[in-house]
């Protein structure tokens, strides 16, 4: 992931109220994900998930 401006075959999105820009070509690979910031002993950073990967 990164910081950049919108190329002519991307799409500004909300994920999580995040906008992020997606390819027109992984459009629909991308429905339905979840963008999270985890920080525990283990590791640290952003993870992109599927919402069926949450539990009950």
């Amino acid at each position: 992931m990164a910081l950049d401006e919108p190329n002519a075959n991307e799409a500004a999105t909300l994920v999580n109220g995040i906008e992020v820009l997606i390819a027109d070509e992984v459009k629909d690979h991308a429905e339905g994900r979840t963008i999270d910031y985890i920080s525990d002993p283990y590791q640290e950073g952003f993870t992109i998930g599927h919402k069926r990967d949450t539990c009950c």
